[in-house]
C-alpha cells in the first residue's frame, strides 16, 4: 500500500466536541419537557380520580334518594376528601370513603365551598368547584346545580382539556 494515496477518514476534534455539545443540548431540553410532561400526567390523574371519587359519592346519593356531603380536608400540606361532615372527620380514621392524594406535588388550590353536597331527588347538586393544581397548570372540576361534573384548565390546556 502506498502511503501518499491513504486519506485519513475519521472525524477531528473539534467536529466531534460539536456534535457532543448538540446532543448534550437536545438531551437537556429533552430531559425538561419529559419532567413537565410527568407533571401533567401526575396532575390529570389525581383530578381524574377526585372526579370518579365525586361520581361515586352522588351515585349512592342518587340510588339511596339521600343527601350525601364530601369535606375537603387539609392538615398542614396534605389533604384529602371524606364522605361526611363534622369536626370529628379524618383523612385516616373512621369509616366511609375518602380520596387520598397519590401524588403529593398536586394540591387544592382554591375551592367554592369546603363541602359538596349531592342530592339524591333529581340526582342534583350544590353547585362548585374545586382546583387541583402543581407545576404544570390548574385543572377546575366544575359541578352544575344539575349535578353534571366537568373538567376543564384553569391555565393553557394541560394534555388536551380544554380551558375554562
Amino acid at each position: 500500500m502506498d502511503k501518499s494515496t491513504f486519506v485519513d477518514a475519521g472525524f477531528t476534534l473539534p467536529e466531534l466536541l460539536i456534535a457532543l455539545t448538540l446532543i448534550a443540548l437536545l438531551s437537556a431540553g429533552g430531559i425538561q419537557g419529559w419532567a413537565v410532561y410527568q407533571q401533567a400526567v401526575r396532575l390529570e390523574q389525581q383530578t381524574q380520580l377526585v372526579m370518579l371519587f365525586l361520581q361515586r359519592v352522588q351515585a349512592n346519593a342518587y340510588r339511596y334518594n339521600d343527601t350525601r356531603t364530601v369535606s375537603v380536608i387539609q392538615a398542614g400540606g396534605t389533604w384529602c376528601l371524606r364522605e361526611g361532615t363534622g369536626g370529628a372527620l379524618s383523612c385516616h380514621e373512621g369509616t366511609g370513603g375518602r380520596l387520598l392524594p397519590s401524588a403529593r406535588d398536586v394540591r387544592i388550590a382554591a375551592m367554592a365551598r369546603p363541602t359538596v353536597i349531592f342530592y339524591g331527588l333529581r340526582n342534583t347538586a350544590q353547585a362548585g368547584h374545586l382546583v387541583l393544581e402543581n407545576g404544570a397548570g390548574r385543572l377546575r372540576i366544575v359541578i352544575s346545580i344539575w349535578g353534571r361534573i366537568r373538567l376543564c384548565s384553569d391555565t393553557p390546556p394541560v394534555l388536551g382539556i380544554p380551558r375554562c
